[in-house]
């Protein structure tokens, strides 16, 4: 059973980690192309680094603030994409309205996936130095 409990751990953990690094690329590209305001560079940029974070074992307190402040930005922007798309669909760009509202629906369901199963099993998402015991240990000072 723990075994089974790892793999879903390892391959949620890689899903996040393409998913951070992918949506990363996409902001990056749509803020170079002009497709949407130049301020998506920034989060282009906390993507990136969320999605290094989490592939090393770095600083395991800060990937996860970035994890989730990254994955709440994430998940409004593309909400506010779908509604900017999806108000463009009457207008006569029916085929390319309909695609980015998908993606945007998808991003979306992804980064609502990965913050509700790190709300539910952090470790399952970051990778703590001392995974051998399973227990993550808190200083309260």
């Amino acid at each position: 059973m723990k075994s089974n409990s790892q793999g879903i751990s390892k391959s949620l953990r890689s899903i996040s980690i393409v998913s951070f690094l992918a949506l990363g690329g996409y902001w990056g590209v749509a803020a170079l192309l002009r497709e949407g305001t130049p301020l998506l560079v920034i989060p282009a940029f906390l993507c990136i680094i969320t999605g290094l974070l989490l592939n090393s074992r770095l600083r395991p307190d800060i990937t996860r603030i970035l994890v989730i402040s990254t994955g709440l930005y994430n998940i409004s922007l593309a909400a506010y994409q779908v509604y900017a798309s999806s108000s463009s669909i009457f207008t006569g760009l029916l085929a390319f309205s309909a695609v980015i509202t998908v993606a945007n629906l998808a991003i979306i369901i992804i980064f609502t996936v990965i913050l509700l199963s790190m709300h539910s099993n952090e470790s399952a998402i970051i990778q703590y130095s001392d995974q051998s015991s399973g227990v993550r240990k808190v200083n309260k000072s």
